[in-house]
């Protein structure tokens, strides 16, 4: 009797990879979709999908079934985050006004014969002197007039400038860039530029990760006065900083075979967090005394991480290498819970935590 009691106290779950191919295949329906669904029928998909898991609770269903409620609440979540997004976008009734933005200066900016690309975040804007929804990632230009070049845009600097932007827009040809695709995934809602204006002014500056970038990029820069192109190639490979890189710079690159080595990728941030594994590794070797205080493999996760986040973010926190962050530290943290698993399961976790708080990534 104690035995039956105990196999039907037993909820049969589905496998954690199993698990996240549904997930999968509920952020792929919705970027299958020709427009998206309205929010009433994201919300009434993700009660379906709590409802069923109530169900299959009570009732004890297969594990495969799971998949079902599983693929249910993925669509809707992915849906409702699409719509987010897309309602983020400046509005049209803003484009191509001159709005009033108040923000601060990420990355680093890219400086040009007469002009300077950046990227900003705006904290707060206006126009006509009535305060407009507009908040987040945008791409700006700053052009020299006719008087005077434009001033120099600092990372992390805060800025109050007079600006007209438009959503983003690209050319869609097979092959090539799709920029909104691109944009949205980076979360970018506008692209435009800086209008000569009295109210243009640089309100502070703080420090943050891009202000090492660019302090590291500029010590590279003067330790190697007679090697131009040289440092070009190290700041590009140390701190992904790709800004002074001509088409010869690109083509030595391509002769070399290293251009994978120029874009920081996720391969760069997964070595950064071998090597941190390797060096605790290294440690318990010479003093075995350690592993009586931790486990080696729980050392290793609780170090692989944080150097690979380090790195992270001395690259620049670029998509890809966000991801495999993502990746690293759920691993790392099914580690540090002392949870067994072989690859499909390392692989499914990694994979599931991607998809829930990126999954427009697909």
């Amino acid at each position: 009797m104690d035995a039956r009691r105990e196999r039907r106290a037993v909820r049969p779950l589905p496998g954690i990879l199993a698990g996240a191919v549904a997930i999968l295949a509920g952020a792929l329906l919705v970027q299958a979709l020709p427009i998206l669904p309205p929010r009433w029928l994201d919300a009434l998909f993700g009660g379906a999908a709590l409802a069923c898991a109530g169900v299959f609770l009570r009732w004890r269903a297969p594990a495969w079934s799971w998949c079902v409620p599983i693929a249910l609440a993925a669509f809707a979540w992915t849906a409702w985050r699409a719509d987010l997004a897309m309602n983020a976008r400046l509005p049209h009734a803003l484009e191509k006004q001159d709005i009033l933005v108040t923000g601060t200066v990420t990355d680093l900016p890219q400086v040009q014969d007469g002009s300077t690309r950046f990227e900003f975040d705006i904290a707060h804007a206006e126009w006509q002197g009535n305060d407009v929804p507009v908040r987040g990632h945008v791409r700006l230009s700053w052009y020299a007039s006719r008087e005077q070049s434009p001033p120099a845009v600092a990372p992390c600097a805060t800025w109050r400038l007079r600006v007209r932007m438009k959503r983003p827009h690209g050319l869609v040809n097979p092959g090539g860039l799709d920029f909104e695709r691109s944009a949205l995934q980076k979360g970018i809602i506008a692209t435009g530029y800086v209008g000569e204006d009295p109210a243009n002014a640089v309100l502070g500056k703080r420090a943050c990760v891009d202000g090492v970038r660019a302090r590291v990029a500029h010590a590279i820069e003067g330790a190697l006065p007679d090697g131009i192109h040289a440092a070009r190639l190290l700041r590009a490979l140390s701190v992904g900083d790709e800004r002074a890189l001509d088409e010869r710079d690109w083509q030595i690159v391509r002769a070399t075979g290293i251009a994978h080595l120029i874009a920081i990728s996720g391969f760069h941030v997964g070595l950064a967090a071998v090597f941190g594994a390797l060096l605790v590794r290294l440690a318990w070797w010479a003093f075995p005394v350690l592993a009586l205080r931790l486990a080696r493999p729980m050392a290793e996760a609780a170090v692989a991480f944080p150097a690979s986040l380090a790195y992270g973010a001395l690259a620049g926190f670029g998509l890809p290498t966000t991801r495999t962050l993502l990746m690293i530290a759920v691993v790392a943290g099914w580690r540090l819970l002392r949870r067994g698993g072989g690859f499909g399961e390392g692989f499914g976790l990694a994979l599931a935590g991607i998809l829930i708080v990126d999954p427009l990534s697909v």
